[in-house]
């Protein structure tokens, strides 16, 4: 076997995925460019498809998946937050016994409104069984007169 068919196996084998990577760059520096999948496409002379999945995942390294989600959601609780978890380290509380009791607490809360609403019932059904004793014994001392 020829050197030059040795370079033939190997950039058959390699060349193509070291190609991808590097048109796999390209794309994402032209999306950083602000150029469009369809813009990407066509300079770099690959499917619309292709393009698109780049520009994908260029667009999803600014989230860093589930972490970035969360973080940009609570960035504006960061105060706070840094608080609650101060007051656990010196509570020498752990994340599982936190998330115990505000579930518990949850719940607690969660239930307190149809309770609050059958106290009210009961309460006004004491006052109208007050009212009528009231009434039995005004008719009573009536009779008795």
């Amino acid at each position: 076997m020829s050197l030059r068919d040795l370079f033939k196996v190997v950039n058959k084998t390699f060349g193509t995925k070291e190609k991808e990577l590097i048109t796999e760059h390209q794309a994402i520096i032209l999306s950083k460019k602000g150029k469009r999948p369809t813009d990407v496409a066509i300079k770099l002379r690959i499917s619309l498809d292709k393009a698109c999945r780049y520009y994908a995942k260029y667009k999803e390294s600014f989230y860093l998946g589930k972490f970035g989600q969360d973080h940009n959601y609570i960035q504006g609780y960061m105060p706070q937050l840094l608080e609650i978890c101060e007051v656990m380290k010196n509570a020498g509380l752990n994340m599982k016994e936190v998330l115990d009791e505000s579930k518990a607490y949850m719940s607690m809360t969660r239930d307190l409104g149809p309770l609050e609403h059958r106290q009210l019932y009961l309460l006004k059904g004491v006052e109208e069984l007050k009212q009528e004793k009231a009434k039995l014994i005004q008719e009573k001392a009536a009779k008795t007169e």
